[in-house]
């Protein structure tokens, strides 16, 4: 399978929509809690604030094409610390990713890890030397990939119903 992985462009918007509410419905899926839900005007809301994001905080997202057709995505940027960051947390710079998806029919042919090697390679070349990416406990799946690619677990956020 021949893929391709370059920059978004505006023209891929529909496929980022489209990418982002798959996702947000599989994660929706897999919340025991049912917090999760993906509203009416959630791609448009979402996937602007996305492009916001990485525009504003030297961010890039890449698209994995395979047959002129868009199977994937992923979606970085580059962390911004506040003063008070700074007195507690050592000053690297560091890359996080924020989206990463690739279409069920692709998966298990190295789309996602390419796409992560393409990120990887945008911080080191932007001077990031750590890189961060957030996973939903219950997405077993993502936690193995993650695993996998060199990541380890660093925060647990718990919650309760109440």
């Amino acid at each position: 399978m021949d893929i391709h992985i370059r920059e978004y462009f505006e023209t891929d918007y529909e496929y980022l929509q489209d990418f982002l509410v798959k996702l947000n419905k599989y994660i929706m899926s897999l919340d025991p809690n049912k917090k999760i839900c993906t509203s009416k005007d959630y791609k448009d809301v979402y996937t602007n604030e996305l492009l916001k994001s990485t525009k504003e905080n030297d961010g890039i997202i890449y698209i994995a094409k395979s047959n002129n057709y868009c199977v994937g995505m992923i979606a970085g940027i580059i962390e911004k610390y506040s003063v008070v960051d700074n007195t507690h947390y050592k000053n690297n710079k560091e890359g996080r990713i924020l989206e990463l998806f690739v279409e069920e029919n692709y998966r298990r042919e190295n789309i996602g890890k390419k796409l992560m090697e393409k990120m990887e390679e945008y911080f080191k070349e932007h001077g990031c030397d750590f890189l961060l990416v957030d996973v939903f406990e219950y997405n077993k799946v993502a936690k193995e990939f993650y695993k996998k690619s060199g990541y380890n677990a660093r925060n647990i956020e718990m919650g309760k119903k109440i």
